[in-house]
């Protein structure tokens, strides 16, 4: 998969996609052919959920207080 991604895109797997789907804003890809399973269905992850992130702008919260 890390081949198909363009740079900075994140491809991910349907059982990947089924376990982050609540955190993270996905779209479906397409399927790829995988060797001994057929073919896969693909996600592009476009980052996290507006509840998730800084400002509603998909930016991680880093918490640097230590």
């Amino acid at each position: 998969m890390e081949a198909l991604s363009e740079g900075g895109s994140i491809l991910i797997s349907v059982m990947t996609y089924e376990l982050v789907k609540e955190f993270f804003d996905c779209e479906y890809y397409g399927k790829l052919p995988v060797k001994y399973m057929g073919d896969l269905q693909i996600y592009r992850v476009k980052g996290l959920k507006p509840e998730f992130s800084v400002k509603g702008l998909g930016i991680i919260r880093m918490n640097h207080s230590r």
